[in-house]
């Protein structure tokens, strides 16, 4: 945020790629995300709804390696071979 706060002061648009994950912890920089980001381009769907609740201007554009990353097993074949909390096997 340092490096956007002077930025800002400069009278330069700042957008954020991959937001801070303040939903998470440290919510106490949302103010200054606030004061400072022209927008945050989120890409988990949950975040927009997040930060625009907050007073954020953000928008969805979605995981850029989401279309190319495959799950090697399949649900069942996960779900068969994990050792869950509290199983015995």
């Amino acid at each position: 945020m340092r490096v956007a706060r002077h930025l800002h002061r400069q009278g330069i648009p700042v957008v954020y790629l991959v937001a801070p994950q303040v939903w998470a912890w440290r919510r106490g920089r949302l103010k200054q995300m606030r004061r400072t980001l022209e927008r945050v381009l989120c890409i988990f769907p949950f975040e927009e709804d997040f930060f625009r609740r907050e007073g954020v201007r953000a928008v969805y554009i979605g995981h850029p390696l989401a279309g190319l990353v495959r799950p090697a097993l399949t649900r069942e074949e996960f779900s068969g071979n994990t050792l869950w909390p509290g199983t015995v096997h």
